[in-house]
C-alpha cells in the first residue's frame, strides 16, 4: 500500500540540499519552488540536491509516494527494549493475567479452566453424543437404547443440562428410564466412551 507524502521547507539563502523523512518509492519525486515545478535535481535515497541555489525564504514542496504508513511503520517508536521474542504484554507466560504459551508440541498447557462455561460434553472430550432417541413424545419416560457392549455410558442430558443419575434417570444396557417430565420438544442425549 502506498501513501502520498508532502513535505514543505523554507529555504535559507543559497540552500540546495534537503533531507526528506522517507525515501520516495522508485525515486519518483515532484519538486516545487514557490509554486513552480523544478526538474533539475538529484535524488539519492532521502536526500534531494537542487542544481540551482535558492533564495532566503523560498518555499519548497516535495511530493512523493511512500510504501510506509506515516509513523505507524514503527520508525518513530523509541524506548522499546527487548527482541523479537518479547511482547508488549511482557515475557512471562501462563500465569494470572498473562499470555498463554503453547508447549513444544503446539498444545495449550494444563491450566485451571473453572471459568470456562457453555461447552458441550463432545467439546470437552467427555464422550460422543449417542442420539438413538430421535424423537420424544409428550410424557414419554422410557426409551430403548442399543449400546454396543464395548461402550461405557458417561452422562444423560436433557436439553443440554446434565441429569442426576441418582434421581433423574435409570440406565441399563438397552433402555433409559427418565424420572423427569418430558415434552415433544425435548432433546435427550446419552454420551458414551469405549472401554
Amino acid at each position: 500500500m502506498s501513501f502520498f507524502e508532502r513535505e514543505e521547507f523554507i529555504a535559507v539563502s543559497g540552500q540546495t540540499i534537503f533531507t526528506l523523512s522517507l525515501a520516495p518509492d522508485n525515486g519518483i519525486l515532484e519538486v516545487q519552488v514557490n509554486g513552480e515545478d523544478v526538474t533539475d535535481y538529484i535524488l539519492v535515497d532521502k536526500v534531494v540536491t537542487l542544481s540551482n541555489p535558492l533564495k532566503l525564504n523560498d518555499q519548497t514542496l516535495f511530493t512523493y509516494v511512500s510504501g510506509k504508513y506515516p509513523a505507524a511503520d514503527g520508525s518513530d517508536i523509541t524506548n522499546i527494549s527487548g527482541n523479537s521474542n518479547t511482547t508488549n504484554q511482557g515475557n512471562t507466560f501462563n500465569g494470572i493475567s498473562q499470555l498463554i504459551q503453547t508447549t513444544e508440541s503446539g498444545q495449550y498447557p494444563a491450566l485451571n479452566g473453572c471459568q470456562i462455561t457453555g461447552l458441550t460434553p463432545l467439546q470437552l472430550g467427555l464422550g460422543i453424543p449417542y442420539r438413538d432417541i430421535p424423537t420424544v413424545s409428550d410424557g414419554q419416560t422410557v426409551f430403548t437404547l442399543y449400546l454396543p457392549p464395548f461402550l461405557h455410558t458417561d452422562n444423560v442430558y436433557k436439553n443440554g443440562l446434565i441429569l442426576n443419575p441418582a434421581t433423574d434417570y435409570t440406565l441399563s444396557a438397552d433402555s433409559l428410564t427418565l424420572h423427569v417430565a418430558t415434552t415433544a420438544t425435548d432433546v435427550i442425549i446419552v454420551t458414551y466412551t469405549s472401554y
